[in-house]
């Protein structure tokens, strides 16, 4: 297939307008990567187009674990998910330096450190023209908050507050009664930004 850099750059700026995010709030990007001359040329392209030169930090994570696909972008995904959990950006493998003619800021040699790296955004650009790019961000501080009340329910529950919640109970009635109970902490507070469900709280 032949890459298109303009389809790419459309695929990533319509990734950041649903985000709501600009591209500078943009830290880290996993690209396809498929090291092949023409694809690396227009995927470069395709970056600078969106972030300017040299404008985010890139690295391509096929070298590590394969092309693989229709796995490939989920595999991807959690690359960049890891980096974001880690603030450490994950180097393109068996690359010295970035190629002059593009310019991008390519992670390369080792490890990179990322301190308050907020957001990543990962890219796939399949065979046809198929392209899809996904940005993962840390969960807003005012949703943190609210889980950390919520792992204390009842005491810091705010009565005007109505936010669906998952509970657990021994029987219908039990749940209609309320009485139910706050469970063990399900993940430690540094993990509360990676947690995708409000609360889930145990029958008494």
């Amino acid at each position: 297939t032949q890459p298109d850099a303009a389809g790419q750059a459309r695929a990533m700026q319509a990734a950041l307008a649903d985000a709501g995010l600009a591209a500078s709030a943009i830290g880290y990007l996993n690209a396809h990567g498929t090291a092949t001359t023409t694809g690396d040329a227009a995927e470069a392209e395709s970056i600078t187009r969106v972030f300017g030169a040299r404008g985010v930090a890139v690295s391509s994570t096929k070298a590590i674990h394969g092309h693989l696909l229709g796995a490939g972008g989920a595999v991807e995904l959690l690359a960049a998910l890891r980096a974001l959990r880690a603030g450490r950006l994950p180097p393109t493998a068996n690359v010295d330096a970035a190629d002059p003619a593009f310019a991008i800021d390519l992670v390369c040699g080792a490890a990179r450190r990322a301190e308050g790296l907020r957001a990543v955004m990962s890219s796939s650009f399949a065979f046809g023209g198929t392209n899809a790019v996904l940005i993962a961000s840390r969960a807003d501080p005012r949703l943190t908050s609210w889980l950390a009340a919520m792992s204390r329910w009842p005491g810091s529950w705010s009565p005007g507050c109505r936010m669906p919640v998952s509970i657990c109970a021994r029987s219908s009635p039990a749940i209609r009664a309320g009485k139910v109970t706050r469970s063990r902490p399900l993940v430690r507070d540094s993990e509360l930004p990676f947690l995708a469900f409000p609360a889930v709280l145990a029958a008494r």
